[in-house]
């Protein structure tokens, strides 16, 4: 089967790869891929992607994308790979928190002996403070919290 991404290297680009392998002085990823990039171009070693695995230590899934993200992007995007994702925010913030504690450390509704979790998050939503909120997340916040709930009695 042919494969759908193919490309060739300048000798500049060539260059400049083996430059990076040779003192080995590059970040570790890119010393796994510049080896890679030598290897699955046209013009470089021509060695099959099983062979080229095998001899560098990654899938022939990881050298499709290595050649995909060279056709799409060059290979000083592919070389740097992709940067990471972060984590949205959460929702969680110290003012949310600060609501919860004292909805936790106040007086129960009426007709409660205590405050359940599915309740504070039933405040926080019905107090401006979050749009949604779920007795886990609730739970795991109150957990964090070195609070204590207006208990008289210590342990």
């Amino acid at each position: 089967m042919p494969k759908q991404y193919t490309f060739s290297l300048t000798e500049e680009e060539q260059a400049s790869l083996r430059a990076l392998v040779q003192p080995r002085r590059a970040k570790s990823p890119q010393l796994v891929r510049a080896p890679c990039l030598l290897a699955v171009a046209t013009n470089g070693l021509g060695w099959p992607d099983a062979q080229s695995g095998q001899a560098y230590g990654v899938s022939t899934r990881t050298l499709e994308r290595l050649r995909q993200r060279v056709c799409a992007a060059g290979v000083a995007a592919a070389l740097r790979g992709q940067p990471r994702q972060h984590w949205p925010a959460g929702k969680y913030t110290g003012e949310v928190e600060a609501h919860l504690v004292a909805s936790a450390c106040s007086a129960p509704p009426q007709g409660r002996a205590r405050w359940r979790l599915q309740l504070l998050a039933e405040r926080l939503v019905a107090l401006p403070v979050l749009p949604a909120a779920s007795a886990a997340g609730v739970g795991r916040v109150l957990k964090k919290t070195s609070s204590s709930r207006g208990s008289g009695r210590w342990g």
